[in-house]
């Protein structure tokens, strides 16, 4: 069974709080990712400051730095 529908049911059993399911949406999408230095660089500096972005955050971050990749690139 894939991580989505996982992380639906325990969800909706009341298992894990919804701010969670978005930490490991992010943490699975990150295990996968061979993010850029920019991106690293911003990852590292939130995961500092303790403000890690959630998945939607994340996915907007992503957006964001590939953007300036092709404007600059």
């Amino acid at each position: 069974m894939r991580l989505e529908g996982l992380l639906q049911m325990a969800m909706e059993k009341g298992a894990i709080q919804p701010a969670m399911v978005d930490q490991a949406r992010a943490r699975q999408v990150l295990m996968r990712a061979r993010p850029n230095q920019m991106l690293q660089n911003n990852l590292r500096r939130m995961r500092l400051e303790r403000r890690p972005p959630g998945f939607v955050g994340l996915l907007r971050l992503v957006r964001e730095t590939e953007a300036w990749e092709a404007c600059s690139g």
